[in-house]
């Protein structure tokens, strides 16, 4: 008898010490997922603030975009200055994307979100945005897909007026130069023609200081910017 109760209780005991081992194991899986969550949800802030401070600065124009329903979700303060637009307007539902494109352009929009809907975003591409003045805005957008949200889109919209100003002044500037350019090489033929000569030598001095003024007063043009120079300056200068 007292051998049977002395197994008894050992098997009590280890009965009761298997049960708290194995709360134990159950204790301390559920601090292991409290802690996993907790990160995660830490992580999950960070990620919101980083985002929510990137997408509130005025470096670039931002949205969400919904490419099912083909709206726009939200959009940052810069994106509406680009388009003339307000907070306010934008808030009353007097905001739309397709309103601000000029109809011939409506296109590439079109094809941008077709290309999404495939891959979860669009190759950067160029358009315009309308203007409340009549005026015009040439942008780049872009766009990535957002983490977790299938079928949203986080764009970047880029003024790009001030590279498209630059590439006028150099067209312009091209132009110009080929057209100067023209410009001498027919004065140099004019030149050569009209040059006479009774010996070589003299043929070659005589083209050599015709050349060697022409290239003088082009240099004398240089300094003014080509605006102009004195006649008596120019010919001092030759």
């Amino acid at each position: 008898m007292v051998a049977g109760a002395a197994a008894l209780t050992l098997l009590a005991v280890a009965w009761l010490a298997l049960r708290q081992a194995r709360a134990a194991e159950a204790a301390e899986a559920a601090l292991r997922r409290e802690a996993a969550a907790r990160a995660a949800a830490e992580a999950r802030q960070a990620a919101e603030a980083r985002f929510r401070a990137v997408f509130e600065s005025r470096a670039v124009g931002m949205s969400v975009f919904d490419l099912n329903a083909g709206t726009t979700l939200i959009a940052n303060d810069r994106l509406l200055e680009m388009t003339g637009s307000t907070r306010a307007l934008f808030a009353a539902g007097r905001w739309d994307w397709r309103k601000v494109t000029p109809p011939e352009q409506l296109r590439r929009d079109e094809v941008a979100v077709a290309q999404a809907l495939r891959q979860g975003w669009w190759d950067p591409y160029e358009k315009e945005y309308l203007l409340p003045d009549g005026g015009r805005l040439p942008v780049r957008i872009s766009s990535a897909p957002m983490p977790g949200e299938p079928g949203l889109v986080v764009v970047l919209v880029q003024d790009i007026s001030e590279q498209r100003a630059a590439e006028l002044r150099r067209d312009l500037l091209m132009r110009e130069v080929d057209h100067r350019a023209k410009n001498a090489l027919a004065t140099a033929r004019a030149a050569l023609r009209l040059t006479q000569a009774a010996t070589l030598e003299a043929f070659v001095r005589e083209v050599d200081g015709r050349i060697g003024a022409l290239a003088q007063a082009l240099l004398l043009l240089s300094t003014t910017q080509w605006t102009g120079v004195d006649l008596r300056m120019l010919v001092e200068g030759s």
